[in-house]
């Protein structure tokens, strides 16, 4: 039988020279994200039915020059961005305005709108919101 004795995670920034340390009690009682189920989910709804949106919110942002949007990861702290300009591309990070949540119920009303409506986009459908859109498809 293997016990633990210590924890230390590599990676992050190599110029630091340090691993992050983690304690065993913390390892242990870590838990997974709460939105990595449905996260898949969302970021593909997101980049094929509210690119425009997401152009205007990057804008909003302060980055006026955005004319391209990819969703690439939601977790409890927020959604991250890959945001192409007329300079180039961009990682970004959007934090939620509250901190991290607990699951979706957590995030602003304003914000879990967008995350969750099943809106269908697309030739000849328009872009609906509502009960009778919501088949699980796009």
């Amino acid at each position: 039988m293997v016990a633990i004795g210590s924890i230390e995670f590599t990676g992050g920034d190599p110029a630091d020279g340090n691993g992050a340390r983690v304690p065993v009690a913390e390892y242990r009682a870590a838990r997974p994200d709460p939105l990595w189920r449905v996260a898949p989910g969302i970021l593909h709804h997101l980049e094929h039915g509210h690119m425009g949106e997401l152009v205007g919110c990057v804008r909003a942002h302060g980055m006026t020059r955005a004319e391209w949007v990819i969703p690439r990861g939601l977790d409890r702290y927020g959604l991250e961005l890959l945001v192409l300009t007329t300079d180039g591309i961009a990682a970004v990070r959007l934090a939620f305005p509250d901190g991290p949540v607990s699951s979706l119920d957590d995030v602003p009303v304003s914000l879990r709108a967008a995350l969750t409506c099943r809106c269908q986009a697309g030739p000849g459908h328009g872009h609906q919101h509502g009960l009778e859109a919501r088949d699980g498809r796009d």
